[in-house]
């Protein structure tokens, strides 16, 4: 896996989606660095996956 840098490319032009997308590439990036980079990867990575999983549930009813 590899880290997500937010570019301005990202944007779908509404000021709170794109603060979400970011906060979700946030989080994305955190659960890249407990799986790859832990001293402890599965309960961390499981723990940010859930974090994760959380997130999108709530941005994928935001949008709706």
């Amino acid at each position: 896996m590899s880290q997500i840098i937010w570019d301005d490319s990202f944007s779908v032009n509404n000021a709170e989606i794109d603060i979400q997308h970011k906060k979700w590439i946030e989080i994305y990036n955190n659960m890249d660095m407990k799986i790859c980079v832990g001293s402890s990867p599965l309960p961390d990575g499981l723990e940010a996956l859930k974090a994760m999983e959380d997130y999108t549930r709530y941005h994928f009813s935001f949008e709706e």
